[in-house]
């Protein structure tokens, strides 16, 4: 049978499909049966099929075709994505023997067609099959759109109440708004930036550009959540605005002044809202870990936290707000308390001195205070005036170091302290370790009080501006109020709660011993007020009123207090002044007083005329109980004083204010000035005769005078306009019209102070001249000819200064001019007259030093100017300038200059500014004529290596000199830097990744955050799968001790190319250490290894661009030096850190770039006290 048919001899059925023409053929068949056979005879022939013009599948690089693929559909669409800019085309014919074209372009059946580049919205593909010898075609037709770009941001938010902060801008995804307590509701208007985009505001869908539905505000902060998706229902950008509704509102009347001795009025808030009773949450807050051991701790005004970190011989600052613990002091020996006065200094008590130890505000080597204490670590603390209160555990007892020196005072013994605390009052609260109670020493000395008892070895005490007294002991932190009754249970969960203090918002900070952890119990109800209050008021926790008698005077201050309710916290500001026992009122029969009266001000002046022989005083007092006296006199509050009589000139009066009891006194003073008020001058003269000039300053009139080096004295000769006045200068009594003693003067400038006294001794005019003799030898300026700018530069004569002048410059001439006539000038030893031209100065190419020699009139006094001028090279350029600008690093090379610098991906071209000092310059960049100061043509940049050649031409068109500028153009989605915080050594390592790395840190080291920076903008980056912008930090990444894996994916502008950059962070496990107050055991820890890696090439690939050593930012206090082959020291410095110290191939001792080749370094570091010394050598090449 033909090929492709096949017969059934049981059935005789003839089937199938015929793969090949056949010509007519008659076939037989024979049938068989028992009773014989038959035969039959049929004729087939099998026809050539015609040639077939269709497809069998057609396939796209991207997209999806619709509807599905069949031969006989021929036309289809398909949708991509913004980023896809273009497509490929899989066409497979259903005859082998068809030829197939896409878009005119051959291509063989079932392969892969070129790629087709996508413009925005439709692209046609056209598809065309030809049957063999072109017999018949059949045209399929692809239409492909690309979407636009997703746009999925805001153009503005608007809100029915407050601000949004910062302002609103595109790019920026959080804000914050703040309402008042009675804003119960608020809407937002968000308008997206592209119409086709859809918003929803809470899950809520809002039109662009109109309100939301009203949102219901609770006290706290309220997230308002704005989700942006775009056309293509995908891409999403999500908003969010905090709405902040305050938890509680309140505020005082402010500012007040008080009276001592005198009862206030009780101050009370207003308030709107519920402030809850006092209370504590019952759980606590970690704000640091990683100590040692903590101790003590202690908490500033700003909220900075202290921390005596007792293992790690350290104290340790917790920045206000959180953060990591900073180290501000070290090289203690067990530091178990520690204390912070108004000012920022801190105070530690450890095992190393007989004294406490003063790390000074700012930092700086510790200063002992006291001496002859036995184990200071039982609790410090220091009062307002800066008395130092310390639990001298060996010696049993409490000891104050006074602020004005010598030695401690004995406060109280016969006990083991443990935890002092001391209030605005002066009284001091210590914990009585052994007897397990809390003791109260008044201030000024006194019997003890107990003011708690079992309370389980108390050890840590701290006592807020209410008088509430907060301790640690055993596991708990207890309260004891100020009202009296129990204790009150704060938190028993802690281990070792060795230290405690309180801030002025009321939150108890914890040195949670043997959990290596500072904790934080918050208040949930009541108020809280900071700073102490003066003595003798007091604050209510539960109302906020502030009462009481104030005992000693107080400048006015901001105190600071804070509410608390269940849904969070307000705060208020109130000013308050206590001035001492005083007069309300005083009143004189004759004149005015200056200044006007008020209570806190004790001095005054008044005038009266000539004719005014007496006068009265009517002081009133402030306090009724006060009694008053004038001049020594009693007298009635109120009521008029006896007649004072007035001599001409000043007169003194003076009434003091005494309280009840004699308990305390205030002074007033009155000077009256009796006669005539004129304290005028009508003229002032200088001998030798010298021009007075009039200029602004704090006296009555101001004067400036000059007068020569030669002039060694002066004299002043002042009129006065009355008589009756009187004359002092400079302090010495002078009559009006006559000259003064001879008044020296010395080189610079001299004050001469003229203070004319009126006839009534209180009205006086100060006239103030400022005379300045000339210096010596100085000249005031020196003037180059043809015109150049100079510059000072270190140099061993009195001026030294440096110019640079084109090749064309070939002399110039110098004008120096004196200060003093009486001073000569030569230049280059020929004499030149003072503000007249030297002769013409020839000027060699290269370094050429003009030096000017003035010499004072004594004919001794000399001084030199030395000018460093430098005419540059024919040919040579000043300045080259890219643009986007990018920095220059010299290199060597074969050209005039050579140059590298590296730029981003997205930079796809540069221009060129060349600068050349000398007009007759021409200058080529890449071969084309720039003028000087102006840009080049584009300069297209490939990426990698590209070079820009610039030939600077002098006039004589033979002298050239060629700059050579190597740009590197970054790959897509390279990073320049990867930066960990905690700052650790990134170690490189191989692996799968674009780069792979290894860093290792404590156990301490719970979380890190990763800077990731890009050298191009348009890169994109994520740190585990979380989009973080180049140059900040990510979020917290926590750790498991053992490896972590931190992967960080920059892609570049097209979306596609990306790079991954892979960090395996090594938390180490915990170290064994044990402390109880007496018995220290410490085990050792691994030292990290100090490697030094010999490779170093600072091309910008990110690959030993410096020279990294491992290891080495465990040992701040190193020292680096590398030296050239010939033993010439190239780079110094010490910290090395990998990260602000490195060394990238330039020297840090002259600036250059070194050569390539091999380098030696010495390295020093400290080890546990020990002296490390590693040597070796490295490779540098580029």
């Amino acid at each position: 049978l033909p090929a492709g048919l096949n017969f059934d001899e049981n059935t005789g059925i003839i089937s199938g499909t015929p793969t090949a023409a056949s010509p007519a053929t008659n076939y037989t068949v024979t049938a068989y049966n028992s009773s014989g056979s038959t035969f039959a005879t049929l004729n087939i022939k099998v026809n050539s099929a015609p040639p077939l013009s269709t497809l069998a599948n057609l396939v796209l690089s991207s997209g999806t075709l619709a509807p599905s693929f069949a031969s006989g559909t021929f036309n289809y669409t398909a949708s991509v994505v913004n980023t896809v800019t273009s497509i490929k085309v899989t066409p497979t014919t259903s005859s082998p023997t068809a030829t197939v074209t896409v878009n005119g372009t051959t291509v063989a059946s079932g392969s892969v067609s070129a790629s087709i580049p996508l413009a925005l919205g439709a692209n046609a593909i056209t598809v065309v099959v030809t049957a063999a010898g072109g017999i018949s075609t059949n045209t399929y037709t692809v239409n492909v759109t690309r979407v636009p770009p997703a746009n999925t941001t805001l153009s503005n938010i608007t809100l029915s109440t407050g601000t949004l902060s910062p302002a609103f801008a595109s790019t920026t995804n959080s804000y914050v708004d703040s309402v008042s307590y009675s804003t119960s509701s608020i809407t937002l208007t968000p308008t997206t930036s592209d119409p086709t985009s859809t918003v929803t505001v809470n899950g809520t869908a809002v039109t662009s550009g109109s309100p939301s539905a009203a949102i219901s505000l609770t006290p706290g902060t309220n997230p308002v959540s704005v989700v942006v998706t775009a056309s293509d229902g995908i891409t999403t950008t999500t908003y969010t605005v905090f709405v902040t509704s305050p938890s509680v509102v309140f505020s005082y009347s402010s500012p007040h002044t008080y009276s001592t001795a005198n009862t206030i009025t009780p101050l009370a808030p207003t308030v709107s809202g519920t402030v809850a009773a006092p209370a504590y949450s019952s759980s606590f807050v970690t704000i640091a870990t990683g100590f040692s051991a903590p101790s003590g701790v202690a908490v500033d005004a700003a909220g900075n936290v202290y921390v005596a970190d007792q293992g790690n011989n350290a104290i340790k600052k917790i920045p206000a707000g959180g953060g990591s613990p900073v180290t501000i002091g070290s090289g203690f020996i067990d530091p178990f308390c520690v204390a912070v006065d108004a000012a920022g200094n801190v105070y530690v008590g450890d095992h190393s001195s007989a004294g406490i130890k003063k790390i000074p505000v700012g930092g700086g080597a510790p200063v002992i205070l006291g001496s002859g204490l036995n184990e200071p670590v039982g609790g410090v603390a220091v009062d307002g005036a800066g008395n130092i209160y310390v639990g001298d555990r060996g010696n049993n007892a409490v000891k104050e170091i006074p602020v004005s020196g010598g030695a401690p005072i004995t406060l109280a013994s016969g006990f083991t302290p443990y935890g002092v605390a001391v209030d605005a009052a002066g009284n001091i609260y210590v914990g009585d370790y052994t007897n397990s109670e809390v003791k109260k020493i008044p201030a000024g000395g006194g019997t003890l009080v107990i003011i708690g008892s079992g309370l389980d070895q108390p050890i840590g005490v701290a006592v807020d501006a209410s008088g509430n007294v907060y301790v640690g002991g055993g596991g708990a932190v207890r309260e004891i109020p100020v009202t009296g009754g129990s204790t009150i249970l704060l938190n028993s969960s802690f281990n070792g709660p060795a230290g405690v203090a309180v801030d002025r918002k009321g939150n108890v900070y914890v040195a949670d011993e043997f959990n290596n952890a500072v904790e934080k119990i918050k208040p949930v109800g009541g108020y809280y007020i900071g700073p102490f209050l003066p003595a003798g008021l007091s604050f209510n926790n539960t109302t906020g009123v502030i009462s009481g008698t104030p005992t000693v005077s107080n400048p006015a201050t901001n105190y600071f207090i804070t509410a608390y309710n269940s849904s969070g916290s307000g705060s208020a500001t109130v000013n308050i002044k206590v001035a001492n026992i005083g007069l309300s009122g005083l009143a004189l029969s004759s004149g005015i007083l200056s200044p006007t009266f008020a209570t806190e001000t004790n001095s005054y002046t008044a005038i009266v005329p000539a004719a005014t022989t007496s006068i009265t005083e009517t002081p009133t007092s402030s306090t009724p109980s006060a009694t008053i006296t004038v001049n020594g006199t009693t007298v009635a509050s109120g009521t008029a004083s006896a007649s004072i009589p007035l001599a001409l000139g000043a007169n003194i009066i003076t009434t003091v204010v005494t309280a009840a009891g004699g308990t305390g006194t205030n002074t007033y003073t009155v000077k009256v000035g009796r006669g005539s008020a004129d304290a005028l001058l009508t003229s002032i003269h200088l001998t030798p005769a010298t021009t007075l000039t009039l200029v602004s300053g704090p006296s009555y009139l101001n004067y400036t005078a000059k007068v020569p080096a030669a002039t060694s004295s002066i004299t002043v000769t002042a009129t006065e306009q009355d008589a009756t006045a009187t004359l002092k200068i400079n302090g010495i009594t002078v009559t009006s019209g006559a000259e003064s003693p001879s008044i020296p003067l010395s080189i610079g400038n001299n004050v001469i102070n003229i203070v004319s006294t009126a006839q009534d001794g209180v009205t006086t005019n100060t006239y103030s001249i400022k005379v300045t003799r000339q210096e010596q030898a100085v000249l005031t300026t020196l003037t180059l000819n043809p015109t150049a700018p100079s510059y000072a530069i270190p140099g061993p004569d009195f001026r030294d200064y440096r110019v640079s002048v084109a090749n064309s410059v070939s002399s110039v001439t110098l004008t120096p001019t004196a200060a003093d006539a009486g001073t000569t000038i030569t230049v280059n030893n020929v004499a030149v007259a003072s503000g007249t031209a030297s002769g013409s100065i020839p000027l060699n190419v290269g370094d050429n030093t003009i030096t000017t020699v003035a010499t004072g009139q004594d004919g001794v006094t000399t001084k030199t100017y030395s000018i460093l001028i430098i005419r540059l090279a024919p040919a040579v350029l000043t300045t080259l300038t890219l643009n986007p600008a990018a920095p220059l690093y010299a290199i060597p090379g074969p050209d005039y200059r050579d140059y590298r610098v590296s730029v981003g991906n997205s930079v796809s071209s540069v221009t060129l500014t060349p600068v050349s000092p000398d007009a007759t310059t021409t200058i080529t960049v890449n071969n084309v004529a720039v003028a000087s100061g102006t840009a080049s043509g584009s300069i297209p940049l490939n990426v990698g290596n590209n070079t820009i050649t610039t030939v600077a031409t002098a006039q004589d068109g033979v002298t050239t000199n060629t700059y050579s500028i190597l740009v590197i153009r970054q790959a897509p989605a390279v990073l320049t830097t990867l930066a960990l915080n905690p700052a650790t050594t990134l170690s490189v390592v191989t692996g799968p990744d674009y780069r792979d790395y290894k860093a290792i840190v404590a156990n301490s080291v719970s979380s890190v955050t990763l800077t990731p920076t890009s050298l191009d903008a348009t890169t994109t980056i994520t740190v585990n799968n979380v989009s973080v912008a180049s140059g900040t930090a990510s979020g917290a990444i926590p750790l498991n001790v053992g490896d972590n894996t931190i992967t960080t994916v920059a892609t570049a502008q097209d979306g596609v190319t990306a790079n991954t950059y892979s960090i395996k962070v090594t938390r180490q496990a915990p170290v064994g250490f044990v402390s109880l107050y007496d018995d220290k055991q410490t085990v050792p820890v691994t030292v990290n290894e100090v490697v030094v890696h010999q490779n170093v090439s600072p091309n910008g690939d990110g690959k030993s661009d410096y020279l990294l050593i491992d290891g080495i930012t465990a040992y701040p206090n190193n020292t680096l030096q590398i030296m050239s082959r010939n033993g010439t020291l190239v780079y110094e410095t010490k910290s090395y850190d990998n990260i602000s110290k490195v060394f990238d191939g330039h020297s840090n001792t002259n600036g250059k770039l070194q050569q390539a080749g091999t380098y030696f370094y010495s390295l020093d570091y400290t080890v546990n006290g020990k002296n490390k010394h590693k040597t070796g050598y490295i490779i540098l090449k580029y």
